[in-house]
């Protein structure tokens, strides 16, 4: 019995290498290395398992811990939407931007990534429509194009809406400005609301508008979720600059 190697139906080839009796069998994977205890009916079915085997879009893994996957628990819904958002081809037919965006390699193991999420304070927060927090990954790196530890942080609906600048679909002109006639205009969304802020002679002299109308929005809705975000949170927020070029 030992040395008899099984072909497992999703994590390549594993061998006997300790037999116990017929519900106590220790195995042995190779690439990447791993052992694990199992039961010889497992073997036969295929079923036994390395966790270190890239299993979703040939990237992510669950990896060796305490953290089991389950789309009932929230760290599993937010590391699966993260490989999707990057991995999936289906999904870049829609939403194009995200082909130029990574996820560290510590996160690829989802034992580190829900980890990281079960020390973040806000996991479970929900806001005040009871959606929970979403994971952001521009607010304390602006223009960031990785997902990792440094750079994510739990933030509610109406602040991450608030740096959203739909950069794609604006045409010729800097945020927050459009061309009327011969002079060029400002709207500013506060919620659901778009507010006129004038028409100016200049793309350049209508941006300074803009900027300094939408610069103290974001402080003032930061200042309102003060106690219900991460202090990094709040500061890089207050500090947040909107360039002509954003």
């Amino acid at each position: 019995m030992l040395g008899r190697k099984f072909l497992t139906n999703s994590s390549g080839e594993c061998t006997i290498i300790e037999y116990v009796n017929n519900k106590d069998v220790l195995v042995e994977f190779s690439n990447p290395y791993y052992t694990t205890k199992c039961a010889i009916k497992e073997l036969v079915k295929g079923e036994v398992k390395n966790p270190l085997v890239p299993s979703f879009y040939e990237k992510g893994y669950v990896g060796v811990g305490e953290y089991k996957l389950n789309t009932s628990k929230r760290e599993s819904r937010l590391w699966g939407g993260i490989l999707k958002r990057l991995f999936s081809e289906e999904y870049h037919k829609t939403h194009p931007t995200y082909k130029n965006v990574e996820v560290c390699d510590e996160w690829l193991n989802f034992q580190n990534f829900a980890e990281w999420c079960n020390s973040q304070d806000f996991l479970h927060y929900t806001d005040n429509t009871g959606k929970y927090y979403q994971l952001d990954k521009d607010i304390l790196v602006k223009g960031n194009k990785i997902y990792s530890p440094e750079t994510c942080c739990f933030v509610p609906q109406e602040i991450n809406l608030l740096l959203v600048n739909k950069k794609r679909d604006r045409g010729l002109y800097p945020i927050g400005v459009s061309k009327n006639k011969n002079k060029y205009m400002v709207n500013l969304t506060k919620g659901h609301n778009r507010i006129y802020l004038g028409r100016y002679k200049t793309p350049e002299e209508a941006f300074l508008v803009y900027k300094e109308a939408k610069e103290s929005h974001i402080k003032e809705v930061t200042a309102m979720w003060k106690s219900r975000i991460s202090d990094q949170t709040y500061q890089a927020l207050m500090n947040w600059e909107i360039n002509i070029d954003d």
